[in-house]
């Protein structure tokens, strides 16, 4: 309304008017844009206001969804202790060690998705799990790290203790898997000879990739 109240007053002002008319007119215009420029500040005050309205209404819920957008909880940074128990869960492997032999469980491969959202391919998940060469030792054979004929132990001691964590070879011993939670989860171990062992880990086995 006030557009047009303008724009008549402008088309009004080319006619031949008095010098006095010439003035209300131009006053009127003038009174009528102002109120043009306060309607369009008004309407820009109310969307303001809803945009805020919206958006400290998302902060209080957990998860909030508005139309397109989708506001997700942030996701809670996990203690070392978390992640060295997701690494090496407490899984029933349903098998011992017999004879030299040892049982080790390998490190679980990395979850699906990351602490930062970020989801893994499977490839990637495969790669890692296949080429995992850190495990911890869960038992150990009654001749493990002993002389065969006399029962005696090595010279140099055991090589590991359950408990231990050690660098295994990639291949070789008899593997299997173990479900445990979701049906995505699994726990691998491993039967090996007490001399494949290749080396006890000394510093982080969290911070040990594989390389292939």
């Amino acid at each position: 309304m006030c557009a047009l109240r303008y724009a008549l007053l402008k088309w009004k002002i080319k006619m031949k008017l008095t010098e006095e008319q010439k003035r209300d007119l131009a006053a009127d215009m003038e009174r009528g844009r102002l109120a043009a420029i306060a309607a369009q500040n008004a309407v820009n005050e109310h969307d303001k206001k809803r945009s805020d309205e919206i958006n400290s209404s998302s902060m209080t819920d957990q998860t909030v969804s508005h139309g397109p957008m989708r506001f997700i909880e942030p996701v809670t940074e996990q203690t070392y202790e978390d992640r060295l128990a997701d690494a090496f869960p407490d899984v029933e492997p349903g098998a011992r060690p017999l004879g030299a032999r040892i049982l080790v469980q390998l490190k679980k491969a990395e979850s699906k998705t990351t602490k930062s959202g970020i989801v893994l391919v499977k490839e990637t998940t495969d790669a890692e799990k296949f080429n995992n060469m850190v495990g911890k030792v869960v038992a150990i054979g009654p001749l493990a790290f002993r002389k065969r004929d006399s029962m005696e132990q090595w010279p140099e001691g055991a090589w590991c203790a359950v408990g231990d964590y050690i660098r295994v070879p990639k291949w070789g011993g008899d593997r299997w898997e173990v479900p445990y939670g979701s049906s995505d989860d699994r726990a691998i171990f491993v039967v090996m000879n007490d001399h494949e062992v290749i080396a006890a880990v000394t510093g982080d086995p969290l911070a040990m990739k594989a390389v292939y």
